[in-house]
């Protein structure tokens, strides 16, 4: 007889194994030797385990396996600020719902060295969500498979969730204008991402409705603008002839916690003080923002937020139903600590 208050969690805590091989044994899938599956069927029927769900997806031709795809050239996606946080809180979302889930890295951008996705080619999950760079080679082979359930994370897609980060930074430039920052600079990443195209557009916006000049350009970096990243090398000889100028910012915008470092080491170099004689704030995780010196006011993306409910919409798709919204937006919050001061009084 069956148990409702047991869990794959519970079987797997039993038998001192993850849940996702618990359900891989369970549904009769790859990845778990004949041995443990026995065993672990065995030692859940004692404990009156059914995966009555599991089986149903099972009998639908359906795997219960939800996908990440993380697309962008490689290493650059696996350095970058975002992967890390939207991998933790996918795994931890579907960890939460008892969700076996497959995680693939590819790089999805050029023409010539596009792969079709393994986990979708290979039947691996029922549908994916994709984060990172959606380039047209994937999105067009996305968009072939009618019948695949997807949902999009920053990038325009029928199915998406997006981080406000326009917002964010616009809030940051108000913040520093109230204190008296008229001199206000952006560093941003490649425009080939929404995310970073959007920061510069909310800088510019904040700027403009704020009544000050636009600014020189030598006071905005949009780091990889030509290209898909740019190098410390390349960002500190750019900082440093930046504080040689006649009037250099007294305050920047940073879309990234490594430039933000990068112009922090530079500004220090040039002798300069923050927050003192320079105020810096940076799109980032508190634990990046936490880990530098000083410690960095930020700009913090709602992952956890964002990752939800792209599995609810993916969830939804792959039930067969129409998600109740095909986009949503999540607002970033700025978060106060000691790279910001008012305006120095000359």
């Amino acid at each position: 007889m069956s148990n409702t208050s047991v869990t794959s969690k519970s079987v797997a805590k039993r038998l001192g194994v993850s849940h996702t091989t618990v359900l891989k044994a369970m549904r009769g899938s790859g990845g778990v030797s004949d041995a443990r599956r026995d065993e672990i069927r065995r030692v859940a029927a004692e404990m009156g385990y059914e995966p009555s769900i599991a089986a149903k997806l099972l009998r639908g031709n359906k795997t219960g396996q939800l996908g990440l795809l993380v697309a962008g050239p490689l290493p650059v996606t696996g350095e970058a600020g975002f992967t890390g946080p939207l991998m933790s809180h996918f795994v931890h979302t579907c960890e939460f719902l008892d969700v076996p889930y497959h995680i693939e890295v590819c790089n999805c951008v050029d023409q010539e060295s596009f792969v079709p996705p393994k986990q979708i080619t290979g039947r691996l999950v029922d549908g994916t969500i994709v984060a990172g760079a959606l380039g047209k080679p994937l999105f067009d082979w996305l968009e072939s498979q009618s019948s695949f359930p997807w949902v999009c994370i920053d990038e325009p897609a029928t199915y998406s969730v997006h981080n406000a980060i326009e917002q964010g930074v616009i809030q940051a430039v108000e913040y520093l204008h109230s204190l008296g920052h008229r001199r206000i600079g952006f560093t941003g990443g490649p425009h080939f991402y929404s995310t970073h195209r959007l920061g510069y557009e909310g800088y510019l916006q904040a700027m403009r409705q704020l009544g000050l000049p636009k600014p020189p350009e030598n006071w905005v970096m949009q780091n990889g603008l030509d290209g898909l990243s740019v190098d410390l090398d390349t960002l500190v000889p750019w900082f440093e002839a930046m504080f040689k100028l006649p009037e250099s910012p007294t305050a920047m915008v940073s879309h990234g916690m490594r430039t933000a470092r990068a112009l922090i080491y530079t500004a220090m170099k040039q002798g300069l003080r923050v927050p003192e004689d320079l105020s810096v704030i940076a799109v980032g995780t508190e634990t990046d923002a936490t880990a530098s010196l000083p410690s960095l006011t930020s700009i913090e993306v709602d992952y956890q937020g964002i990752m939800q409910q792209a599995v609810t919409m993916l969830r939804d798709l792959i039930a067969g139903q129409k998600p109740n919204h095909s986009q949503q937006r999540f607002a970033p919050r700025m978060v106060h600590r000691r790279s910001v001061t008012p305006v120095a009084i000359l």
